[in-house]
């Protein structure tokens, strides 16, 4: 993939009263670094699971204030904890 061009004048941002002003280095940078971002190629894999014994411990801990989320997430690091431990050994 081929670099992007660099622009031939600074962007602008608006200020409060709606009046162009140039961009600061640091908005420039996060232009920049945006705009590189467009480039890096993505794929996507999906699979269909069967969440049944999840779905009836989520039903158990709801009532105690454990949200999907938060066990989703405790339940994915361990796992990556687990397979890490297992690559490191």
């Amino acid at each position: 993939a081929k670099p992007a061009a660099a622009p031939s004048a600074a962007p602008a941002a608006a200020d409060s009263m709606g009046i162009a002003q140039p961009f600061t280095s640091l908005q420039m940078a996060v232009s920049r670094n945006m705009e590189a971002s467009l480039s890096v190629p993505e794929f996507r894999v999906s699979y269909t699971i069967t969440t049944d014994a999840f779905d009836a411990l989520y039903k158990r801990l709801k009532p105690k204030g454990v949200t999907m989320t938060g066990k989703l997430q405790h339940l994915i690091s361990t796992h990556l904890n687990s397979r890490l431990s297992a690559l490191q050994n």
